[in-house]
Protein backbone atom coordinates (compact mmCIF):
# COMPACT_ATOMS: atom_id res chain seq x y z
CA UNK A 1 0.00 0.00 0.00
CA UNK A 2 1.30 3.46 -0.93
CA UNK A 3 0.84 6.19 1.68
CA UNK A 4 0.69 9.80 0.51
CA UNK A 5 0.19 11.44 3.90
CA UNK A 6 3.43 12.31 5.66
CA UNK A 7 4.04 11.55 9.32
CA UNK A 8 5.28 14.50 11.38
CA UNK A 9 7.07 13.45 14.59
CA UNK A 10 7.28 16.15 17.28
CA UNK A 11 10.23 15.40 19.57
CA UNK A 12 13.13 13.07 18.78
CA UNK A 13 15.10 12.68 22.01
CA UNK A 14 13.62 9.55 23.56
CA UNK A 15 13.30 5.82 22.70
CA UNK A 16 9.59 6.17 21.85
CA UNK A 17 10.36 8.77 19.16
CA UNK A 18 12.97 6.54 17.56
CA UNK A 19 10.64 3.52 17.61
CA UNK A 20 7.85 5.54 15.93
CA UNK A 21 10.23 6.69 13.19
CA UNK A 22 11.52 3.18 12.52
CA UNK A 23 8.11 1.51 12.53
CA UNK A 24 6.62 4.00 10.05
CA UNK A 25 9.80 4.14 7.97
CA UNK A 26 9.79 0.36 7.55
CA UNK A 27 6.26 0.80 6.18
CA UNK A 28 7.61 3.22 3.53
CA UNK A 29 5.87 6.25 5.06
CA UNK A 30 7.50 9.66 4.55
CA UNK A 31 8.89 10.84 7.92
CA UNK A 32 9.43 14.46 8.93
CA UNK A 33 10.86 15.09 12.40
CA UNK A 34 10.64 18.40 14.25
CA UNK A 35 12.47 19.33 17.43
CA UNK A 36 13.97 22.35 19.17
CA UNK A 37 17.52 21.04 18.74
CA UNK A 38 19.63 18.12 17.50
CA UNK A 39 18.71 14.70 18.87
CA UNK A 40 21.19 12.59 20.87
CA UNK A 41 20.13 9.75 18.54
CA UNK A 42 21.17 11.73 15.46
CA UNK A 43 19.02 11.16 12.37
CA UNK A 44 17.53 7.78 11.48
CA UNK A 45 17.96 6.54 7.93
CA UNK A 46 14.15 6.41 7.75
CA UNK A 47 13.86 10.18 8.31
CA UNK A 48 13.34 12.12 5.09
CA UNK A 49 13.35 15.60 6.69
CA UNK A 50 14.85 16.59 10.06
CA UNK A 51 13.74 20.12 10.91
CA UNK A 52 14.87 22.34 13.78
CA UNK A 53 11.87 24.36 14.97
CA UNK A 54 11.12 26.78 17.85
CA UNK A 55 10.99 25.06 21.25
CA UNK A 56 7.82 24.45 23.27
CA UNK A 57 8.64 27.56 25.31
CA UNK A 58 8.06 29.60 22.15
CA UNK A 59 4.52 28.30 21.69
CA UNK A 60 3.29 30.95 19.25
CA UNK A 61 6.24 30.51 16.89
CA UNK A 62 6.10 26.72 17.12
CA UNK A 63 2.38 26.70 16.34
CA UNK A 64 2.93 29.00 13.33
CA UNK A 65 5.77 26.77 12.07
CA UNK A 66 3.58 23.68 12.28
CA UNK A 67 0.65 25.35 10.56
CA UNK A 68 2.84 26.80 7.78
CA UNK A 69 4.49 23.44 7.15
CA UNK A 70 1.20 21.56 6.89
CA UNK A 71 -0.34 24.27 4.72
CA UNK A 72 2.52 23.86 2.21
CA UNK A 73 1.61 20.18 1.60
CA UNK A 74 -1.01 18.81 -0.76
CA UNK A 75 -2.33 16.32 1.79
CA UNK A 76 -2.72 16.69 5.53
CA UNK A 77 0.12 15.04 7.45
CA UNK A 78 -0.44 12.76 10.47
CA UNK A 79 0.86 14.35 13.67
CA UNK A 80 2.68 12.39 16.42
CA UNK A 81 3.52 14.16 19.70
CA UNK A 82 6.29 11.86 20.92
CA UNK A 83 7.65 13.56 24.06
CA UNK A 84 6.10 14.93 27.25
CA UNK A 85 6.54 18.63 26.39
CA UNK A 86 5.14 18.19 22.89
CA UNK A 87 2.20 16.18 24.22
CA UNK A 88 1.34 19.07 26.54
CA UNK A 89 1.74 21.51 23.65
CA UNK A 90 -0.51 19.34 21.48
CA UNK A 91 -3.17 19.15 24.20
CA UNK A 92 -3.22 22.94 24.55
CA UNK A 93 -3.45 23.58 20.79
CA UNK A 94 -5.42 20.63 19.45
CA UNK A 95 -8.20 22.88 18.11
CA UNK A 96 -5.78 25.11 16.18
CA UNK A 97 -3.94 22.09 14.74
CA UNK A 98 -7.02 20.10 13.73
CA UNK A 99 -7.63 21.95 10.41
CA UNK A 100 -4.06 21.19 9.28
CA UNK A 101 -3.15 17.78 10.75
CA UNK A 102 -4.67 14.34 11.13
CA UNK A 103 -4.85 12.51 14.48
CA UNK A 104 -7.34 10.00 15.88
CA UNK A 105 -8.27 11.40 19.27
CA UNK A 106 -10.75 14.04 20.31
CA UNK A 107 -9.93 16.94 22.59
CA UNK A 108 -12.16 15.90 25.50
CA UNK A 109 -10.60 12.46 25.87
CA UNK A 110 -7.00 13.72 25.60
CA UNK A 111 -7.60 16.45 28.19
CA UNK A 112 -9.30 13.97 30.53
CA UNK A 113 -6.40 11.50 30.41
CA UNK A 114 -3.84 14.29 30.80
CA UNK A 115 -5.25 15.46 34.15
CA UNK A 116 -4.06 13.38 37.08
CA UNK A 117 -6.85 14.38 39.47
CA UNK A 118 -9.55 13.47 36.93
CA UNK A 119 -7.89 10.12 36.26
CA UNK A 120 -7.92 9.34 39.97
CA UNK A 121 -11.65 10.09 40.17
CA UNK A 122 -12.43 8.05 37.03
CA UNK A 123 -10.44 5.04 38.24
CA UNK A 124 -12.13 5.20 41.62
CA UNK A 125 -15.59 5.31 40.02
CA UNK A 126 -14.67 2.33 37.80
CA UNK A 127 -13.70 0.22 40.80
CA UNK A 128 -9.96 0.31 40.05
CA UNK A 129 -7.69 0.46 43.09
CA UNK A 130 -5.57 3.62 43.24
CA UNK A 131 -3.16 4.75 45.99
CA UNK A 132 -4.94 6.45 48.91
CA UNK A 133 -4.71 10.26 49.02
CA UNK A 134 -5.06 12.96 51.69
CA UNK A 135 -5.43 16.65 50.81
CA UNK A 136 -3.03 19.09 52.47
CA UNK A 137 -6.04 21.19 53.50
CA UNK A 138 -7.32 18.33 55.70
CA UNK A 139 -7.76 19.67 59.23
CA UNK A 140 -6.31 16.52 60.86
CA UNK A 141 -3.49 15.97 58.39
CA UNK A 142 -0.80 14.88 60.86
CA UNK A 143 -3.14 12.29 62.37
CA UNK A 144 -4.53 11.06 59.02
CA UNK A 145 -1.16 10.39 57.34
CA UNK A 146 0.08 7.56 59.60
CA UNK A 147 -3.44 6.07 59.80
CA UNK A 148 -4.37 6.14 56.09
CA UNK A 149 -1.07 6.36 54.20
CA UNK A 150 1.83 5.48 56.44
CA UNK A 151 5.44 6.56 55.96
CA UNK A 152 7.12 6.84 53.52
CA UNK A 153 4.53 8.58 51.35
CA UNK A 154 4.59 11.05 48.46
CA UNK A 155 3.71 14.74 48.31
CA UNK A 156 2.39 15.52 44.81
CA UNK A 157 0.64 18.34 43.01
CA UNK A 158 -2.44 18.37 40.76
CA UNK A 159 -0.40 20.67 38.48
CA UNK A 160 2.84 18.67 37.92
CA UNK A 161 4.33 21.24 35.56
CA UNK A 162 3.98 24.03 38.14
CA UNK A 163 5.47 21.79 40.86
CA UNK A 164 8.45 20.83 38.69
CA UNK A 165 9.17 24.45 37.74
CA UNK A 166 8.81 25.63 41.34
CA UNK A 167 10.68 22.91 43.25
CA UNK A 168 12.76 21.21 40.55
CA UNK A 169 11.23 17.81 41.38
CA UNK A 170 8.15 15.87 40.30
CA UNK A 171 7.20 15.12 43.92
CA UNK A 172 8.60 15.00 47.46
CA UNK A 173 9.36 11.72 49.22
CA UNK A 174 8.12 12.09 52.81
CA UNK A 175 9.90 9.68 55.16
CA UNK A 176 8.57 10.88 58.52
CA UNK A 177 6.53 13.59 60.26
CA UNK A 178 9.52 15.91 60.55
CA UNK A 179 10.06 15.79 56.76
CA UNK A 180 6.34 16.33 56.23
CA UNK A 181 6.32 19.50 58.35
CA UNK A 182 9.39 20.79 56.47
CA UNK A 183 7.81 20.25 53.04
CA UNK A 184 4.46 21.63 54.16
CA UNK A 185 6.22 24.86 55.07
CA UNK A 186 7.87 24.99 51.61
CA UNK A 187 4.56 24.36 49.84
CA UNK A 188 2.71 26.97 51.91
CA UNK A 189 5.50 29.47 51.26
CA UNK A 190 4.79 29.19 47.52
CA UNK A 191 1.02 29.35 48.07
CA UNK A 192 0.23 26.02 46.42
CA UNK A 193 -0.93 23.89 49.35
CA UNK A 194 -4.48 23.88 47.90
CA UNK A 195 -3.10 22.16 44.77
CA UNK A 196 -1.10 19.53 46.62
CA UNK A 197 -1.91 16.22 48.29
CA UNK A 198 -0.21 13.28 49.97
CA UNK A 199 -0.34 9.84 48.34
CA UNK A 200 0.39 6.37 49.72
CA UNK A 201 3.47 4.62 48.32
CA UNK A 202 2.75 1.06 47.19
CA UNK A 203 5.48 -1.24 48.49
CA UNK A 204 7.04 -4.00 46.40
CA UNK A 205 10.11 -5.03 44.35
CA UNK A 206 10.71 -4.37 40.65
CA UNK A 207 8.87 -7.42 39.37
CA UNK A 208 5.70 -6.12 41.04
CA UNK A 209 5.65 -3.22 38.56
CA UNK A 210 3.70 -3.65 35.32
CA UNK A 211 2.56 -1.75 32.28
CA UNK A 212 -0.46 -2.35 30.06
CA UNK A 213 -0.44 -0.65 26.67
CA UNK A 214 -3.63 -0.57 24.64
CA UNK A 215 -4.93 0.82 21.36
CA UNK A 216 -8.53 1.99 20.90
CA UNK A 217 -10.05 2.63 17.51
CA UNK A 218 -13.30 4.22 16.38
CA UNK A 219 -16.12 4.07 18.97
CA UNK A 220 -13.51 3.12 21.59
CA UNK A 221 -13.19 -0.39 20.21
CA UNK A 222 -10.19 -2.21 21.68
CA UNK A 223 -7.85 -3.09 18.81
CA UNK A 224 -4.81 -4.42 20.63
CA UNK A 225 -2.95 -4.73 23.90
CA UNK A 226 0.35 -5.82 25.42
CA UNK A 227 1.31 -6.15 29.08
CA UNK A 228 4.85 -6.13 30.48
CA UNK A 229 6.77 -6.60 33.73
CA UNK A 230 9.77 -4.66 35.00
CA UNK A 231 12.98 -6.62 35.66
CA UNK A 232 15.41 -3.83 36.59
CA UNK A 233 15.24 -0.12 37.32
CA UNK A 234 17.30 2.13 39.55
CA UNK A 235 16.70 3.79 41.88
CA UNK A 236 13.65 1.81 43.00
CA UNK A 237 10.83 2.74 42.86
CA UNK A 238 11.32 6.10 41.13
CA UNK A 239 13.92 5.39 38.47
CA UNK A 240 13.22 4.74 34.80
CA UNK A 241 13.02 1.15 33.61
CA UNK A 242 16.24 -0.26 32.19
CA UNK A 243 15.17 -3.84 31.50
CA UNK A 244 11.65 -5.28 31.14
CA UNK A 245 9.89 -8.21 29.51
CA UNK A 246 6.57 -8.87 27.84
CA UNK A 247 4.37 -10.88 30.19
CA UNK A 248 0.67 -11.63 29.84
CA UNK A 249 -1.17 -10.21 32.88
CA UNK A 250 -4.88 -10.48 31.97
CA UNK A 251 -6.28 -8.72 35.04
CA UNK A 252 -4.78 -5.38 33.96
CA UNK A 253 -6.70 -5.23 30.68
CA UNK A 254 -9.91 -6.40 32.33
CA UNK A 255 -9.61 -3.68 34.96
CA UNK A 256 -8.88 -0.70 32.74
CA UNK A 257 -10.84 -1.46 29.55
CA UNK A 258 -14.24 -0.25 30.91
CA UNK A 259 -12.69 3.07 31.95
CA UNK A 260 -11.49 3.92 28.43
CA UNK A 261 -14.81 2.95 26.92
CA UNK A 262 -16.53 5.20 29.45
CA UNK A 263 -14.57 8.31 28.40
CA UNK A 264 -14.83 7.45 24.68
CA UNK A 265 -11.08 7.24 24.26
CA UNK A 266 -9.43 6.72 20.87
CA UNK A 267 -5.72 6.23 20.27
CA UNK A 268 -2.75 4.77 22.11
CA UNK A 269 -2.50 4.72 25.91
CA UNK A 270 -0.03 3.42 28.50
CA UNK A 271 -1.04 2.45 32.03
CA UNK A 272 1.40 1.72 34.88
CA UNK A 273 0.60 -0.57 37.81
CA UNK A 274 2.11 -1.82 41.07
CA UNK A 275 1.21 -4.95 43.05
CA UNK A 276 1.33 -4.48 46.81
CA UNK A 277 3.75 -7.02 48.25
CA UNK A 278 1.60 -7.54 51.35
CA UNK A 279 -2.03 -7.49 50.13
CA UNK A 280 -1.16 -8.78 46.60
CA UNK A 281 -3.67 -6.28 45.19
CA UNK A 282 -2.74 -4.35 42.06
CA UNK A 283 -2.97 -0.54 41.98
CA UNK A 284 -3.16 1.85 39.02
CA UNK A 285 -0.28 4.35 39.34
CA UNK A 286 -0.55 6.34 36.12
CA UNK A 287 -2.41 6.54 32.86
CA UNK A 288 -0.94 8.49 29.94
CA UNK A 289 -2.03 9.02 26.30
CA UNK A 290 1.45 8.31 24.97
CA UNK A 291 3.65 5.85 23.08
CA UNK A 292 5.67 3.64 25.40
CA UNK A 293 9.46 3.72 25.50
CA UNK A 294 9.19 -0.03 24.79
CA UNK A 295 7.43 0.57 21.46
CA UNK A 296 10.30 -1.08 19.58
CA UNK A 297 9.54 -4.34 21.41
CA UNK A 298 5.81 -3.96 20.70
CA UNK A 299 6.46 -3.57 16.98
CA UNK A 300 8.83 -6.55 17.01
CA UNK A 301 5.94 -8.63 18.42
CA UNK A 302 3.45 -7.32 15.85
CA UNK A 303 1.66 -4.78 18.06
CA UNK A 304 2.62 -1.83 15.84
CA UNK A 305 1.09 1.08 17.74
CA UNK A 306 2.60 3.86 15.54
CA UNK A 307 1.30 2.19 12.36
CA UNK A 308 -2.11 1.62 14.00
CA UNK A 309 -2.22 5.29 15.00
CA UNK A 310 -1.30 6.36 11.46
CA UNK A 311 -4.03 4.21 9.89
CA UNK A 312 -6.56 5.34 12.48
CA UNK A 313 -5.79 9.00 11.72
CA UNK A 314 -6.57 8.28 8.05
CA UNK A 315 -9.77 6.49 9.13
CA UNK A 316 -8.55 3.22 7.58
CA UNK A 317 -8.98 -0.28 8.98
CA UNK A 318 -6.65 -1.00 11.90
CA UNK A 319 -4.99 -4.42 12.23
CA UNK A 320 -6.09 -6.16 15.43
CA UNK A 321 -3.31 -7.61 17.60
CA UNK A 322 -3.88 -8.97 21.11
CA UNK A 323 -0.80 -10.47 22.76
CA UNK A 324 -2.44 -12.77 25.28
CA UNK A 325 0.49 -15.14 25.90
CA UNK A 326 4.06 -14.97 27.16
CA UNK A 327 6.55 -14.40 24.34
CA UNK A 328 9.74 -14.17 26.50
CA UNK A 329 10.73 -11.07 24.53
CA UNK A 330 12.67 -8.44 26.50
CA UNK A 331 13.29 -4.69 26.07
CA UNK A 332 16.55 -3.09 27.16
CA UNK A 333 17.86 0.43 27.61
CA UNK A 334 21.56 -0.39 27.84
CA UNK A 335 22.70 2.83 29.51
CA UNK A 336 20.06 2.65 32.26
CA UNK A 337 20.49 -1.08 32.75
CA UNK A 338 24.26 -0.85 33.20
CA UNK A 339 23.70 1.84 35.82
CA UNK A 340 21.10 -0.37 37.53
CA UNK A 341 23.34 -3.48 37.42
CA UNK A 342 26.26 -1.55 38.93
CA UNK A 343 24.11 -0.34 41.83
CA UNK A 344 22.34 -3.68 42.33
CA UNK A 345 25.69 -5.47 42.71
CA UNK A 346 27.19 -2.66 44.80
CA UNK A 347 24.22 -2.75 47.22
CA UNK A 348 23.94 -6.57 47.14
CA UNK A 349 20.39 -6.37 45.75
CA UNK A 350 20.88 -8.84 42.88
CA UNK A 351 23.61 -11.40 42.23
CA UNK A 352 25.60 -11.70 39.01
CA UNK A 353 24.21 -15.17 38.20
CA UNK A 354 20.65 -13.79 38.17
CA UNK A 355 21.71 -10.84 35.99
CA UNK A 356 23.45 -13.11 33.45
CA UNK A 357 20.51 -15.54 33.34
CA UNK A 358 18.13 -12.66 32.53
CA UNK A 359 20.16 -11.88 29.39
CA UNK A 360 19.64 -15.27 27.71
CA UNK A 361 16.29 -14.20 26.20
CA UNK A 362 15.79 -12.43 22.88
CA UNK A 363 15.94 -8.66 23.28
CA UNK A 364 14.97 -5.45 21.54
CA UNK A 365 17.05 -2.36 22.20
CA UNK A 366 16.02 1.21 22.90
CA UNK A 367 18.60 2.60 20.44
CA UNK A 368 20.31 -0.15 18.43
CA UNK A 369 18.78 -1.77 15.34
CA UNK A 370 20.71 -3.69 12.67
CA UNK A 371 18.71 -2.09 9.87
CA UNK A 372 19.28 1.44 11.28
CA UNK A 373 22.62 1.57 13.08
CA UNK A 374 23.16 5.34 12.97
CA UNK A 375 21.01 6.30 15.99
CA UNK A 376 22.60 3.61 18.16
CA UNK A 377 26.11 4.79 17.28
CA UNK A 378 25.12 8.43 17.75
CA UNK A 379 23.65 7.76 21.18
CA UNK A 380 26.71 5.77 22.24
CA UNK A 381 28.90 8.74 21.32
CA UNK A 382 26.56 11.10 23.17
CA UNK A 383 26.59 8.91 26.32
CA UNK A 384 30.40 8.63 26.26
CA UNK A 385 30.75 12.40 25.86
CA UNK A 386 28.44 13.02 28.82
CA UNK A 387 30.34 10.54 31.00
CA UNK A 388 33.75 11.99 30.09
CA UNK A 389 32.42 15.46 30.88
CA UNK A 390 31.26 14.25 34.33
CA UNK A 391 34.65 12.67 35.02
CA UNK A 392 36.42 15.85 33.94
CA UNK A 393 34.32 17.89 36.36
CA UNK A 394 35.28 15.49 39.20
CA UNK A 395 39.01 15.54 38.45
CA UNK A 396 41.37 16.60 41.27
CA UNK A 397 42.27 20.26 41.08
CA UNK A 398 45.67 21.43 42.21
CA UNK A 399 46.48 24.98 43.24
CA UNK A 400 49.24 26.55 41.21
CA UNK A 401 52.04 28.02 43.30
Amino acid sequence: MEFKHRAVILGTDNPASLAIIRNLGRRKIHITTMDGGPSPYGVSKYTKEALIVPSCREEGQLLKTLVDYAASLEKKPVLFAATKDYRRFFDRHIEELEPYYLFPMKQSAVSTLSHDQTIHQLADSAGILVPERVNLTDGELLRQVPLLLGYPCLLKCSDPRFFKETFGENFFLIKNESALLDKLHAVEHHGCNHKCFLEAMIQGPEDHEYTANLYYGKDSELKGFLTAETIRKYPLPFGKTGYSKQKWIPELVNLVDPLFKKVGYRGVVETQWKRDEFSRKVYLLSLKPRFSESTEMFCHLGFETPYMYYLDALDLDIPVHFIDRDTHCHWKNKQRDLFAIYNYIKNDQMNLVKIISDYKFRKTNSAWAWDDMGPGLSYFGYAVEIRLSELWQKRPKFNKK
